[in-house]
């Protein structure tokens, strides 16, 4: 699994930096402009953001997308053609809704044929489902040459959680009200964002594993989170914790 060990001090506060622009998007200019950043720090020369909402099979029902950079011409037969159903990455994505590459599955058809004429032969795919929906965010970056790495997978592992929280309130659906996390919920909650794990927290709040563990799921729970990186995101998304 991908952590900050495999990131610079100097790549550290660039992805701090990023997380805490994106605590403020409230428009679609606003997510491309991150995503134009981020360019700066891993390459890739196309990108674009959706919310995905898919039934049981994981099929689309229906997306709402931004185009971040992707050619114009790529972008209008993309969508007039309806690709989005038939795209194997899509679809493997709503299966999975998480860090995957496009080497790890193989696109056929048309799809493939588009990305030939684009030069695109790297991909990556991110995203979270959003809890209890066949729904969920989608990001992708890709080109000619896209760096496959441990420092790329802990970049976008480490941003997702926010960046999907930054999509959800954009082109997601509102969200729904959080209930009140109590204080020793509120202790776990800044103790796990510092990035301690379960013996960790247990050793400085002088409680059991298991105790711990049931804190760190009603906070899950109550924050309609996915993960704990997920909590942690929309805690400071929702301005329960404050971005040192």
């Amino acid at each position: 699994m991908a952590t900050k060990d495999a990131l610079s001090k100097r790549e550290i506060y660039f992805v701090l930096d990023l997380i805490s622009k994106s605590l403020a998007i409230q428009d679609s200019e606003g997510l491309s402009s991150l995503i134009q950043e981020l360019q700066g720090e891993i390459e890739f020369s196309y990108s674009a953001l959706a919310y995905v909402h898919g039934d049981e099979n994981s099929n689309i029902k229906s997306f709402e997308g931004i185009n971040v950079c992707f050619p114009a011409e790529f972008a209008e037969h993309y969508i007039i053609r309806n690709i989005p159903k038939q795209d194997p990455t899509v679809k493997h994505h709503m299966q999975s809704f998480g860090l995957s590459h496009w080497s790890d599955f193989a696109a056929t058809g048309e799809m493939s044929e588009l990305y030939g004429d684009f030069m695109i032969r790297e991909a990556y795919l991110h995203g979270l489902r959003q809890k209890n929906t066949n729904s969920g965010s989608f990001f992708t970056i890709s080109g000619q040459n896209v760096p496959r790495s441990e420092r790329t997978d802990s970049i976008l592992e480490i941003i997702m959680p926010h960046l999907h929280e930054a999509i959800t309130r954009v082109l997601g659906n509102s969200h729904a009200p959080l209930r009140t996390l109590s204080d020793r919920e509120m202790e776990v909650l800044k103790w796990i964002a510092e990035g301690k794990s379960t013996w960790d927290i247990a050793m400085i709040l002088r409680l059991s594993e298991r105790t711990v563990n049931f804190h760190a799921s009603n906070i899950i729970k109550k924050l309609d989170a996915s993960n704990r990186a997920h909590a942690v995101a929309v805690a400071y998304d929702r301005n329960i914790l404050g971005l040192l």
